[in-house]
């Protein structure tokens, strides 16, 4: 069976992406870089025995998103040609298009998408509105992970830099928005300059590296208040 996890809330697809694997407590877990992938690894994988277990999970991450992988039709030709026992997952960080969903057919398919209020909040950051975002900051913090906030954030002002720099096409994240998705980016681009973008995408990586050693004095919470209350 083939089963397809994706969507920009990536919290909650690895949580799910957890629960699945427990369900296999004594399976010989694969996982394959989607990037990467080729046909012969992908048959490896499904169709080689294995002397440790009787069964088997295959987990490809980030495979039916990427436009950089020259493999992929010939990958899922064989996989829709030759079915097999092996319990295969798609991890995807973004979410999908329909025409790429359809691409396995068959495949049990799993969305989890941000809150609204999320995309709210990103939208709504600007010099001089930090009221507003503040508010809805607030609300996107009792509503859900303050990790899938902080993702979407350094998310957001890659792609604020992107446009700035007259980038609106020829990168993969830009490619699978829709124009008026664009749009909206190229109008909040605009109530920056480019040094601002810079530095703020910067201050963002600083956050992170703070969070993954421990330096930081705060939680992540209140570091992103802080953060949005100083831009």
């Amino acid at each position: 069976m083939i089963t397809i996890l994706h969507g920009d809330d990536i919290v909650k697809s690895r949580q799910e992406l957890e629960t699945i694997k427990k369900q296999y407590p004594n399976a010989e877990i694969i996982f394959l870089d989607g990037r990467k992938l080729d046909l012969t690894s992908v048959k490896q994988a499904l169709e080689s025995s294995s002397m440790f277990s009787r069964s088997r999970l295959v987990i490809i991450e980030n495979f039916l998103a990427s436009k950089k992988n020259k493999n992929q039709e010939e990958i899922l030709g064989y996989l829709a040609k030759e079915p097999s026992e092996t319990e295969l997952i798609f991890w995807e960080s973004v979410s999908l298009t329909s025409p790429g969903l359809a691409r396995l057919k068959g495949a049990r398919v799993l969305e989890f998408k941000p809150e609204a209020v999320l995309f709210k909040f990103l939208e709504s950051i600007r010099p001089a509105n930090t009221e507003e975002t503040l508010v809805l900051l607030g609300r996107c913090i009792r509503g859900g992970p303050p990790e899938i906030i902080f993702y979407m954030l350094v998310r957001q002002f890659r792609l604020l830099l992107l446009v700035k720099d007259g980038i609106t096409s020829g990168v993969e994240e830009l490619d699978r928005l829709a124009d008026w998705q664009k749009q909206r980016l190229v109008r909040q681009a605009k109530c920056f300059d480019l040094k601002q973008l810079v530095d703020i995408y910067h201050q963002l990586l600083e956050i992170d590296s703070q969070q993954k050693t421990g330096e930081n004095a705060f939680d992540l919470p209140k570091t992103l208040e802080l953060f949005v209350a100083n831009l």
